[in-house]
């Protein structure tokens, strides 16, 4: 079970960290607008987050693969535990 537990883990702390730098970035992209380093927004818009982007969608596309070939394991802890 602790197995199963670290494949799944794995795809599901990439999500996260992945979701928690493209939500770090947007404020980032509005702030340097505000401030005329239209160089840095145009990178963070067009570059960056269009990368964390599909970083993130391949990342939960990876967790949703290994949770259908494996079954969720907490599913199947709670069903068992009851």
């Amino acid at each position: 079970m602790r197995a199963q537990w670290q494949t799944e883990r794995t795809p599901s702390s990439r999500s996260a960290a992945s979701r928690k730098t493209w939500s770090a970035s947007g404020p980032s992209t509005e702030q340097a607008e505000r401030q005329g380093d239209y160089n840095k927004a145009c990178s963070l818009k067009y570059g960056t987050l269009v990368d964390l982007e599909r970083q993130l969608k391949a990342a939960e596309e990876r967790l949703t693969s290994v949770q259908k070939s494996t079954g969720c394991w907490r599913k199947r802890y709670r069903r068992g535990r009851r």
